[in-house]
């Protein structure tokens, strides 16, 4: 029953602060002898010899390459302690992540051992009441790293492994990865990792919530008490007596049914951000017993979302034969997902900041999803995604000892069904997350998925799963109803566009559920390749640039499968700036094309894409969209332009022109777009006019076609797309493609898991014979937006010279010169006509000093 005076204790209970005591001050020390850091946990422990002023230059060069990883072979000692003004209660250790054995001495007494505390994703709760004492007790946690490579197929601790996306850490991430509690129970009951579920009544009117919670007595006698649960934003508290028996842990429900409160009217859904407002909610709880004694405070937020997956049909256009596709729907509206793979620091070292950075970039460029390939990132990672509005796939990792099951025995099992449940427990809680993928690119035995269904089912995971990331079927659950086919390695624009019309649906085309693939290679922009190489190995293309290209040992370890093709198609480079420059051309015009492809082709051929990857692990010249230091270049802003909201695009495979409206609102009738050709020279070549039908939410359509104007050109063309939503508007959405009377063909016949060979580049060297321009960029003005962020104008614009400015990359700088990250633009790599000037805006931090913007354009990078 809900009472008057449980609402009004609601009020109070919120403000309750949480009795759990972060321990984050720590020393540790190698068993072998040496020296004792002090060190802030969490930390790994090469992360901790980087806090005390080790190997600062990590990063740098080649330096990495020449750390040895014998010092890690020992154990390292972890050592803090705790105050405890008594020992009432129950008191506990809560450890979120070790890694990867770890043994726990509590005043030298063992509390747990290296057998008991094994896995990083493994959450435990430690009772040391009986080891503690009032006063200072001391803390001691041997760590013992784990043996987990892809090279290796007999290892088998299921650890964290960065697979071939980067080099291997000297310590395999050994260390107190994640936060340390101390927890002191009034009672012995703890309540903590809640699942609210929601059911819409008659759609998005009414919903009817059931609420779990995890009640755990830690104590030796049967505990009878009373859960309390509390929803501010409802005015809703409500209860349920509740028995434990000793050391059982129950989970509690108190369903829609049972409790009137819990059936809501006009309530406010949790939508992804594209789609609407991620709206949340708070709950929290408490357990009191019989004798009025309270345990510790839950407290947590929620969204009244669902999920659901379907297997649909969709038809390629070539003869391949038609199969079912994953599609997700957010409370029954279909979602396109449109996302990138996340790489987390190489030493696992995380902060609030850098996590907001990083998600805001994935709403800046207009994606919706990041995948999490066994690198569950801290909850604050999911706090943060929830308070956005986007959506986490987590899952498995691929081809280390997660996937080497022929070697698995006892303990991995043990090891991967906990981790499953713990991660399961943690999770489920969050709006944002989309679906668990247990295994990556096989499939797992019978026994193991099983093991992993067994565990979800356990935890009543609220969401769909997929037993592979990889087009297979299983015996338990079907077909996955995805594929992993690949690129990671360069290919042009045209591979999105025409691959499932040359009936290769698999081979990577912009068909089905892509989960994960993309153009490969990013070469880093020139500052940050100068922040990362040592000035003598700046150019030419070297050993020192190959460091930063992944793994070693991994296939992708070079940009031989970029750089050819880049001078083949854009001439040769002179110079770090000259290749570092058109690189950003090359990584833009394929990374957009990827994104346009699957958008056009949304829900008639294609239901997701996830771009491989977000960002990196360290500085590399692959896989990312914005660079270790976090800087966006032309993968970035060529994934932003393609997921507008409102996007004209052109489909180079057959000289069509689309309007993809990404909005989850219908467009009216009148919607104007142009496609404007232009010679090298800036002298208009042609120009086509459409007036668009009503465009329905989410959807495409095709404006026309400039296969006529394309088919007179003799030389290079550049073509502006634009759209106005009536003749009385203003243009908008400026987008640039090029191309000339020869283009990409591509060898499909060729094509393996990684990338499909051209027979015949494109030529563009046609753009070295462009007359030099002019351009500059002002910085107009800069005003505060929020506590942290500021926002400047910058106007750039064509200031003299005949050709076009073609591609201006604009570089924000400090007073010392550097790159100021992150910085969010409205656009960039903007291509004007004589004499055009655009205002752009361009948000930063405000703890930087913006000196001013730097242009960087194809002339001056070519012909400096």
């Amino acid at each position: 029953p809900e009472t008057r005076s449980m609402r009004l204790w609601a009020l109070l209970f919120f403000a309750v602060a949480a009795l759990a005591l972060p321990l984050s001050k720590w020393t540790m020390k190698s068993s072998a002898g040496g020296p004792s850091y002090p060190v802030a946990v969490p930390c790994t422990v090469f992360a901790g010899l980087i806090q005390n002023g080790l190997y600062t230059d990590w990063w740098y060069d080649t330096v990495l390459q020449n750390v040895s990883s014998d010092p890690f072979n020992v154990p390292w000692v972890f050592s803090t302690s705790f105050s405890l003004a008594d020992t009432s209660g129950r008191i506990l250790l809560r450890f979120h992540g070790v890694n990867y054995r770890a043994e726990v001495r509590v005043n030298n007494v063992v509390v747990a051992t290296s057998s008991d505390m094994m896995g990083p994703f493994r959450l435990f709760d430690i009772d040391v009441t009986a080891a503690s004492k009032p006063g200072s007790n001391d803390l001691q946690v041997t760590l013992w790293r784990p043996q987990n490579t892809i090279h290796a197929p007999t290892d088998v601790d299921l650890a964290i492994s960065f697979v071939d996306w980067a080099p291997l850490p000297p310590d395999q991430n050994m260390g107190i990865w994640r936060e340390v509690e101390l927890l002191q129970l009034p009672n012995s009951v703890g309540v903590a990792h809640g699942l609210v579920n929601t059911t819409w009544v008659g759609g998005l009117g009414k919903a009817r919530l059931d609420i779990m919670l995890e009640v755990t007595n830690y104590g030796s006698q049967a505990v009878q008490g009373r859960l309390e649960v509390a929803i501010a934003e409802l005015g809703l508290t409500i209860g349920k007596d509740v028995t434990l028996a000793p050391n059982q842990q129950a989970q509690v429900t108190l369903l829609a049914a049972d409790y009137p409160g819990l059936v809501v009217a006009d309530p406010k859904p949790w939508w992804p951000a594209q789609m609407g407002s991620p709206s949340l909610y708070s709950l929290a709880a408490r357990f009191t017993t019989q004798g009025g004694v309270s345990s510790d405070e839950y407290q947590t937020r929620f969204g009244l979302r669902t999920v659901t997956d379907e297997l649909v049909t969709l038809s390629p256009a070539g003869p391949k034969p038609n199969r079912p596709v994953r599609l997700y729907r957010i409370n029954g509206v279909p979602l396109l997902i449109r996302g990138a793979g996340w790489s987390p620091d190489l030493f696992l070292r995380m902060s609030r900041d850098r996590q907001l950075a990083e998600l805001r970039y994935v709403l800046d460029m207009g994606l919706n999803t990041v995948r999490l390939e066994g690198k569950m990132e801290d909850d604050t990672f999911f706090e943060l995604a929830d308070e956005l509005g986007i959506v986490i796939i987590p899952g498995w990792c691929c081809c280390d000892s997660w996937q080497h099951w022929d070697h698995w025995g006892p303990d991995q099992y043990r090891v991967a069904g906990g981790s499953m449940q713990d991660q399961a427990r943690r999770l489920r809680i969050h709006p944002s997350v989309l679906s668990f993928w247990y295994s990556s690119d096989t499939l797992p035995p019978k026994d193991v998925e099983q093991l992993y269904l067994d565990s979800l089912r356990a935890q009543q995971w609220p969401t769909p799963t997929v037993a592979a990331a990889s087009n297979m079927v299983s015996t338990l659950t079907g077909p996955t109803a995805v594929k992993m086919s690949g690129p990671y390695s360069y290919v042009p624009p045209v591979y999105f566009l025409e691959g499932d019309q040359a009936g290769l649906p698999e081979n990577g085309a912009a068909y089905g559920f892509l989960t994960e693939g993309g153009p490969g290679e990013a070469p880093l922009t020139l500052g940050s390749l100068a922040r990362t190489v040592a000035p003598e190995h700046m150019w030419p293309i070297n050993p020192a640039w190959n460091w930063h290209c992944g793994a070693q040992f991994g296939h992708f370890r070079s940009l031989d499968a970029f750089a050819g093709p880049l001078e083949r198609r854009y001439g040769p480079s002179s110079s770090a700036r000259e290749f570092s420059y058109k690189s950003q051309i090359a990584a833009y015009e394929s990374h957009r094309a990827m994104f346009e492809a699957y958008s056009r082709n949304k829900y008639t051929r294609s239901t997701g894409v996830i771009q491989w990857m977000l960002g990196n692990s360290f500085p590399s010249m692959i896989w990312h969209l914005y660079d270790y230091f976090l800087v966006p270049g032309g993968s970035y802003f060529g994934t932003k332009k393609a997921c507008e909201p409102l996007h004209a695009m052109y489909s180079p495979n057959d000289a069509t022109v689309w309007l993809v409206n990404s909005r989850y609102m219908d467009i009216p009738a009148g919607v104007q777009v142009q496609a404007t050709s232009y010679l090298p020279n800036g002298a208009w070549f042609g120009d086509r006019t459409w007036t668009m039908r009503a465009l329905k939410a989410d959807g495409v359509a095709q404006a026309g076609s400039v296969r006529d104007i394309m088919a007179n050109a003799s030389s290079l063309v550049f073509m502006q797309l634009r759209w106005r939503l009536s003749e009385q508007d203003p243009w908008e959405g400026d987008n640039w493609y090029w191309a000339g009377p020869q283009e990409d063909v591509l060898d499909w016949a060729s094509t393996d898991w990684n990338h499909t060979p051209c027979k015949v580049y494109a030529n563009y060297t046609e753009m070295s014979q462009m007359a030099p321009t002019k351009v500059t960029a002002a910085l107009l003005a800069s005003r505060p937006i929020s506590d942290t962020q500021s926002q400047a104008t910058v106007r750039v614009t064509h200031a003299g010279g005949g050709a076009l400015a073609f591609m201006i990359y604009l570089r924000p700088v400090d007073k010392a010169g550097q790159e100021v990250a992150p910085a969010l633009w409205s656009d960039n790599m903007v291509t004007l006509l004589p004499g055009e000037s655009r205002d752009l805006e361009l948000v930063y931090p405000s703890t930087t000093a913006l000196a001013g913007v730097e242009p960087e354009w194809w002339s001056s990078a070519v012909h400096p």
